[in-house]
């Protein structure tokens, strides 16, 4: 029930308020030549850059943005490689703030 003048929150804003982006995932052809562009061009550092198991030779490499934002992952997952060129897709978690 509403106080005073304040709304009562819809199921909309409560759930923007507990989603979070952990991160943004850009499948790539080329994970060194896209992580030496974000990172000469964009200003982003490189927060990791580790072999995944098996997953078709490819490190996971992991850039954070200059201003903290949420973390660029340039990877391409295990039978995503369609996904090369059609832009990014992000990552959703639960935050507790």
């Amino acid at each position: 029930m509403p106080l005073g003048n304040q709304a009562a929150p819809d199921a909309a804003s409560s759930v923007a308020n507990s989603i979070c982006v952990a991160f943004v995932a850009v499948p790539v052809q080329n994970q060194q030549r896209a992580k030496q562009f974000w990172q000469q061009k964009l200003g982003f550092r490189c927060v990791s850059d580790a072999p995944v198991g098996a997953q078709n030779g490819q490190n996971w490499v992991e850039l954070t943005s200059p201003v903290g934002d949420a973390n660029v992952v340039l990877h391409t997952f295990d039978q995503h490689e369609a996904m090369i060129g059609l832009g990014p897709y992000m990552n959703m978690v639960s935050c507790h703030s």
